[in-house]
Parts: C-alpha cells; sequence; structure tokens
C-alpha cells in the first residue's frame, strides 16, 4: 500500500540539483518505514541502486564502523557494494542509526556525490549523531507516523469514501455519515500501525490485531529495558499510561512519577523515539510560560490505555456526555497524528491560550500555510454555536477570518457576523483537506 509521504519521497529523488542534501526519514518502530522506501524505490529498479540494512546486516554494518575516513567509506560503497557516485543513483540505508561511525560520514555525502540520492532511515535518527555534529544544512528530514485514517481507509480498501471531500464538497448523506462515523470508530480501535491494520483486515470480529499491537507495544518496552540502562524499567509503561490518561490536558510530569528527573527523561526519551508526540503551546504574550499537551504516536494504543480506566468509547453510540468529553481526548490526538502526516511536522501545530488566567483556548494553530488556521477538537454528534466560542476570539484578536470545528456533527458552515466557522466532520480531517481550508490572505 502506497503511502502518503510516498509522494514527498518521490519528490526527493526525482529532484535534479546537484550535491543533494542527504534524506533522514524517521519514525517510531513498525511505522512502516522501511516498507514506503522499498515500495518507492521499486519504480527505481534496475538503475544505479544500492540498499542496505543494517540491523539485518550486522556484518556490513562492522565494516563502516571500521571506515577511519570518508574515502575508505566511498571505497566500500563503490567497490564493494558496487554504486557508481559518478553518475546519477540511490544509496537506501535502512537502520542506519545502528552504525556509530555513518554520522560523521553525512556530510561528506552531501558535499562529494554531486548527483547520489542518500536516504537514511531509523527509528531514533537523532543518535545518527551521537559522536559527531549534525551537519547543519546538509541534512532534510521526513517523518513517517502510523497511518491517518485516509491511509486506514485506503488499507480496507475503502478511500473511496473520501473522494468528495478531496474536492471539498463535505455534504454527504446521513447514512454515508453514520458509515464513516463507525469506521472512525473502527479507525480509534485498531490504530494505524500497519501490521495491526492488516490483522484487522484479515479478521475484523477476532482479537488478532490486539495480540499483534501487544507484540509491537512489549518490543518497544524490550527496546527501552535494554538500551535505557540508566532508567527504571517501569517508567516505560508508567509514560504511555499517564500520556494516554491525560490527552487534550496539560501534562505533568508528576503523573508519570514523583522522580522529576526520572519522569522528564523517560517523557524525553519516548519523544526521540517519536512515540510521545508533543504539542506546544503558546499565547498572546510570547514570554508565557505553558505546559505542552502531549499525544501517543498511535492512536489505539491510546485508546487501549485510555479505556482501562474507562467504558469502551464510540463516536457513533456514546451518548453520556461525560464520556463523550473523554471521547474528546482521543477524537483530538487522532487529529493530531492526521496534522502531523501532512506538512505539518515540518512546522508543527501548536495550542493556544489567550493568557494564564483565561479559559479561552485553541486545540490547534496549523502554521503550513499562508496564515495560521486555528482548529478546535470536539466529539459532538450535533453542531452548537458554542463550540466555536473560543474559535471566534482568535479571530477577532488575530482579524483572521476562518476557524475549523472538527467534530462528530454532519458538515456545516457558520458565519457569524465577518466570520465563519467550518463544522468538519472528524472523518473529514485529512491534512490535505485542512491544508486546502487555509486562507490565502488574512483579509
Amino acid at each position: 500500500m502506497r503511502r502518503n509521504l510516498a509522494k514527498q519521497l518521490k519528490e526527493y529523488l526525482n529532484r535534479s540539483e546537484p550535491y543533494k542534501n542527504v534524506l533522514l526519514l524517521e519514525g517510531a518502530r513498525q511505522v512502516g518505514k522501511s516498507y514506503l522506501v522499498a515500495d518507492v524505490l521499486k519504480d527505481y529498479q534496475g538503475q544505479n541502486l544500492v540498499s542496505i540494512n543494517l540491523e539485518e546486516s550486522p556484518i556490513i554494518r562492522e565494516k563502516i564502523d571500521e571506515c577511519p575516513d570518508f574515502a575508505s567509506f566511498q571505497f566500500l560503497t563503490t567497490e564493494v557494494w558496487g554504486l557508481d557516485v559518478e553518475k546519477p543513483g540511490i544509496l537506501f540505508i535502512d537502520e542506519a542509526q545502528e552504525s556509530r561511525q555513518i554520522g560523521s560520514f553525512v556530510r561528506f555525502m552531501k558535499e562529494n556525490w554531486a548527483d547520489t540520492s542518500v536516504v537514511l532511515t531509523g527509528s531514533s535518527m537523532a543518535r545518527l549523531f551521537d559522536h559527531t555534529r549534525v551537519p547543519v544544512g546538509r541534512v532534510e528530514y521526513l517523518r513517517l507516523y502510523p497511518y491517518c485514517f485516509s491511509e486506514f481507509l485506503r488499507a480496507l480498501e475503502k478511500e473511496h469514501l473520501l473522494d468528495d471531500c478531496r474536492n471539498q464538497i463535505f455534504d454527504c448523506p446521513l447514512s454515508k455519515h453514520t458509515a464513516l462515523l463507525e469506521l472512525y470508530d473502527a479507525y480509534l480501535q485498531v490504530g494505524g500501525l500497519p501490521s495491526v491494520v492488516e490483522a484487522y483486515k484479515q479478521e475484523p470480529h477476532g482479537n488478532g490485531y490486539s495480540i499483534k499491537r501487544q507484540e509491537i507495544y512489549i518490543s518497544q518496552k524490550d527496546d527501552f529495558h535494554r538500551k535505557e540502562t540508566g532508567l527504571k524499567h517501569h517508567l516505560f509503561e508508567s509514560t504511555i499510561k499517564a500520556v494516554a490518561r491525560n490527552l487534550a490536558s496539560p501534562f505533568k510530569l508528576t503523573s508519570i512519577s514523583d522522580n522529576h528527573r526520572d519522569a522528564k527523561q523517560a517523557l524525553s526519551q519516548l519523544t526521540r523515539w517519536h512515540i510521545v508526540l508533543p504539542c506546544e503551546q503558546q499565547g498572546l504574550n510570547p514570554t508565557s510560560n505553558y505546559s505542552p499537551k502531549v499525544y501517543l504516536y498511535d492512536i489505539g494504543l491510546a485508546k487501549q490505555f485510555r479505556e482501562s480506566v474507562l467504558p469502551k468509547l464510540s463516536t457513533a453510540k456514546t451518548e453520556d456526555s461525560l464520556l463523550r468529553n473523554a471521547l474528546g481526548g482521543l477524537v483530538e490526538n487522532a487529529v493530531f497524528i492526521s496534522l502531523l502526516s501532512g506538512k505539518g511536522f515540518l512546522t508543527p501545530p501548536t495550542g493556544w491560550k489567550k493568557d494564564p488566567k483565561n479559559p479561552v483556548e485553541i486545540d490547534f494553530i496549523l502554521n503550513s500555510g499562508a496564515v495560521p488556521l486555528p482548529i478546535e477538537v470536539k466529539a459532538a454528534k450535533k453542531y452548537n454555536q458554542r463550540f466555536g466560542s473560543s474559535l471566534l476570539e482568535y479571530l477577532h484578536l488575530t482579524g483572521l477570518k476562518r476557524g475549523v470545528l472538527v467534530s462528530a456533527a454532519p458538515y456545516q458552515v457558520d458565519r457569524i457576523r465577518d466570520c465563519e466557522i467550518i463544522n468538519l466532520p472528524l472523518y473529514y480531517c485529512l491534512a490535505s483537506t485542512l491544508e486546502q481550508l487555509i486562507p490565502q490572505s488574512a483579509v
């Protein structure tokens, strides 16, 4: 299945500029990085191409780490692996962070290879430069997350249900609205890890997908125990549970552990692994200091741990108002994943608060267009004008004219004075859709 990020990867590979930056493709384990690159590289078979996986090839990794300088690495690349760096070609190294030495060669790949595209992938690319400085200006990044909702539908061969919204036609019959809410419930339940979704596709009514997700979770926990020897083992699960239970709320380290240092280090490490996703909070006063919100990289994992202290939550069926508030945190997490799956990972969305003593806040400000687009998230099944009150206040303060309310209610546009609030059904909340809704100017 071709991922949304495949387009940006192909654009990088097809750029004809000389001495191209090295591309670092990062993301948590099991989100499909290797598959994504391998799938795109099918279009380049028979060309000047070398692909290596350092986790699967410890002998190759050792040979790289034995290279004392770039000249030795280049000899290995050309004479042993067969890459011709004198003509257009591609070098793909998967799990690149497993090498202690390769990070020190990155700047020279850019500066010495005029026609070679270099793609390095890994779950923690920050480790790539543990023993050398980051070559600023010589690298660029792509980041892959688990499936957003449109990719989830694509995996289930139901993406055609979103065709209308890609043309900015958001009205749909009630029957389709209900069907899409039920599919969104399935997405919240299953999550977006490719192998988990595949298990669900094979057996929708079984628990194979849940077992698969648990296997991935245990492997990540084992990684934490093995690699983070200075941290107590229980901190991995404590952090995951704390994030899941505090979705949509300012995050406090004490929800992980009373030991501030331990909690901070655990949260930092899972952020580096792209398992925990922070969202910074900003205000009118740039000197104001707000605690960030944090989300989990996989919505299925978030729902699993959130429901460990709550009844089962459903966008289509949950009626209790308190439970729908809890459901709102899950939907907010899913929306954040969707925003990051577009251009948002380069200019991450932020939250917004009017001031420390004022409850007025906006869940997300999307900053990837000409002007900011404020986005508020609610789990409500019916639109209520009061849901847009924070959006209106933000619009009036900033002089902007459009805000988006993401909810489980059908599509509608509410024009209030000189502003418009677009109530966008959560199943249409795609990065590409929201990017199209950004006004071209503030006027």
